[in-house]
């Protein structure tokens, strides 16, 4: 009894990214593409764990484009030496980044001011998904709110390490997860 859609969605995100590397695309076509590879992977397991409905698929595209925002900011350097930059084209011309060469882009001098949309576009998300998930009493779905509160505590940590070539790739150690994870479980 699964929807098709969210497969459908699921298989054209991997599309994307084989079909040639990403780069700059435009801010649809990168929500779209994290709708596809997020979103839609959370609207599955929501669906599988008993939520359905308007306000879980607002839950799941919120979610989904929170975590996704923040493994393009975490990844930004690993993207970038594998020739992907998943930075919207737009934002990249509003801070002056005029190349589209991966590399260029990670060691310009603006790549922060070019990371500061995304990181507020996936705050909101997060704050989002968070009321959302206040609002409902579905706790069969409590991994979704595990993992959004994990991720949160992720974002904070690539937001903290910053932007660039010399930065190190956030992470969080084994300790900080826990930290993460046990709340989040008991207070789902």
């Amino acid at each position: 009894e699964l929807p098709k859609a969210p497969f459908v969605a699921v298989i054209e995100g991997m599309e994307a990214d084989v079909n040639g590397p990403i780069i700059a695309p435009d801010w649809e076509s990168l929500r779209i593409y994290c709708h596809q590879v997020a979103g839609s992977v959370g609207n599955l397991c929501l669906a599988v764990w008993g939520w359905r409905g308007e306000q879980a698929d607002l839950f799941a595209k919120s979610t989904g484009e929170a975590l996704q925002l923040t493994n393009i900011l975490r990844d930004i350097k690993d993207d970038a030496y594998e020739g992907r930059v998943y930075l919207p084209r737009e934002v990249l011309e509003n801070v002056r980044i005029n190349s589209r060469q991966p590399l260029d882009i990670l060691r310009h001098p603006n790549l922060a001011d070019a990371c500061a949309p995304l990181i507020d576009l996936a705050d909101q998300r997060f704050k989002i998904a968070r009321s959302l998930w206040k609002e409902s009493s579905v706790k069969t779905a409590r991994p979704a709110w595990v993992m959004l509160e994990l991720y949160r505590a992720l974002f904070d940590e690539v937001v903290r390490t910053g932007f660039g070539p010399d930065r190190p790739r956030a992470r969080l150690s084994t300790a900080r997860k826990l930290r993460n994870l046990i709340p989040a479980y008991i207070s789902a």
